[in-house]
């Protein structure tokens, strides 16, 4: 059940509480003092989500009972980290997957986690004194964003069902200037 608060009302306690179920979560809110949540965050968790929902939707196949034991306890924090798109885990994960997911697999979930993988690798192995500076995590220096990602599944992220997101105002006119 979801609680609405004033803005004010939010102590610096209530803003870091993990909401969400847990294997769908991003990997960064599973940390004991888990970051502000960043749209990567929700990002993340969709991608989590397109996953599980690709391994376990029921096409009354007999096989759902093994493909549950395929991808049981496979967290992605750790095939990103450890094994990789040539590894074990994520071969399981991919053989768990129907052929009717097939398409989805190859135009979304390979290429997500690709980018997933690669930022994460990034991160891990980003070095301050080597770069200069400190990482930049609101959008894992700009390799999870919206529009990567929709970038990513082979989408116009400036389209909405084929409609623009975003308007241009006719010729001569402006946007109101605020004082």
């Amino acid at each position: 059940m979801a609680s609405f608060v004033e803005e004010v009302q939010l102590s610096e306690s209530a803003t870091k509480q993990q909401t969400g179920t847990l294997p769908f979560m991003a990997f960064d809110l599973l940390s004991s003092s888990p970051p502000r949540h960043l749209l990567l965050h929700d990002l993340e968790s969709l991608f989590c989500i397109l996953v599980w929902g690709a391994c376990h939707y029921n096409f009354s196949e007999p096989d759902l009972e093994k493909r549950c034991k395929q991808t049981k306890n496979t967290p992605l924090d750790y095939i990103w980290f450890n094994d990789g798109v040539e590894g074990k885990k994520w071969t399981e994960i991919q053989k768990a997957i129907p052929k009717e997911f097939a398409a989805i697999n190859k135009k979304a979930i390979i290429p997500l986690f690709a980018m997933f993988s690669y930022a994460y690798t990034e991160k891990l192995t980003w070095r301050k004194p080597k770069r200069g500076r400190p990482y930049e995590d609101e959008t894992m220096e700009g390799m999870v964003t919206y529009k990567t990602f929709m970038m990513e599944m082979g989408e116009d992220p400036e389209l909405w069902y084929g409609t623009p997101l975003f308007r241009s105002l006719p010729e001569g006119d402006s946007f109101p200037k605020h004082a």
